[in-house]
């Protein structure tokens, strides 16, 4: 048995292993990888790996195209993590690229309804944002950080030209709802159901999504989306539901950015939020568990293609 052999092995009898060697390959991404690539983009552009890293912090003003070094770096790390590391695990699982659901017969309302699943829980997801002011310089430094990323998310997302725009949407809508998707829900979920029942392993896999993303105050509020895509992935068994949903989540986040900040939707009210994050609550959860009824395989009338 050579090494490959081994390591599939204990990939798919073990999942403890996978998840470890899964972590090691990120990490490789992270330490090798993502440096070489930013010394690769510095070069293209004529700067060292530390002005790439100081554009990456926020500080635009090292080169006239920092936004677009931001964008290509940010897109490579994506590629670099979470996309091989989530490719690499389901080759090894041997369920790439089948996890994908391109060959499956899913029905398309299934997918339509994941969609729509993300985009009515929009506003409910808002009203799990933490405020952690009440925890004194920490929170505060927390939230200003979060603040921080939004600002320059702002910057990058608030152009005019098509180009600009179709860039955006393919660093901060398409490629993390790729790479992230066959990490978390195809990779990371389908090991968890080797430890505990799908329902906590979609919990908890949710959990895990949200932590990595390191923004405290926003850790209940991704939650929301994680959740219910990590029930998209068990009733279809596919993470094609999950990229277009979270896809079009995401653009959906790049649009309000873009329209909040040039004044073309009204501001809500305290109690006009609370009622539009109520009605948010209701739909979203109702849709979802007549979701999960009729897609679920532990349902003897579900639709899925994998029953």
């Amino acid at each position: 048995m050579n090494t490959y052999q081994f390591i599939k092995l204990h990939s798919r009898e073990n999942p403890g292993f996978s998840i470890f060697l899964s972590l090691v390959l990120y990490l490789v991404g992270m330490v090798v990888i993502l440096p070489l690539t930013g010394i690769l983009i510095g070069t293209g552009y004529g700067i060292s790996l530390n002005d790439v890293l100081s554009i990456i912090g926020g500080d635009f003003s090292v080169h006239p195209q920092s936004e677009t070094i931001f964008r290509l770096f940010q897109g490579a790390n994506q590629l670099a993590t979470w996309g091989l590391v989530g490719v690499i695990m389901t080759h090894l699982l041997g369920i790439f690229p089948q996890v994908l659901g391109l060959r499956s017969q899913t029905p398309i309302l299934a997918i339509v309804l994941a969609i729509f699943l993300l985009m009515i829980s929009f506003p409910l997801i808002q009203l799990f944002h933490l405020d952690l002011s009440f925890m004194g310089s920490w929170g505060e430094s927390m939230m200003a950080q979060e603040e921080k990323g939004q600002e320059m998310l702002k910057r990058l997302v608030l152009k005019e030209s098509t180009s600009q725009i179709l860039f955006n949407i393919l660093v901060f809508a398409a490629l993390p709802a790729i790479c992230e998707e066959i990490f978390f829900r195809g990779f990371l979920q389908t090991q968890l159901y080797k430890w505990v029942n799908p329902h906590l392993a979609v919990w908890i896999g949710a959990f895990i999504f949200s932590l990595v993303h390191f923004q405290v105050p926003g850790l209940l509020s991704r939650m929301v989306p994680a959740v219910l895509l990590g029930y998209f992935f068990y009733s279809t068994k596919n993470v094609l539901p999950c990229i277009l949903a979270h896809f079009f989540y995401n653009v959906l986040s790049i649009l309000f950015t873009y329209v909040s900040e040039n004044s073309l939707v009204f501001e809500p009210k305290p109690g006009e939020f609370l009622a539009i994050s109520l009605v948010s609550l209701i739909l979203t959860g109702a849709v979802a568990y007549w979701y999960v009824k009729k897609y679920s395989p532990e349902h003897p009338h579900s639709e899925s293609a994998h029953e």
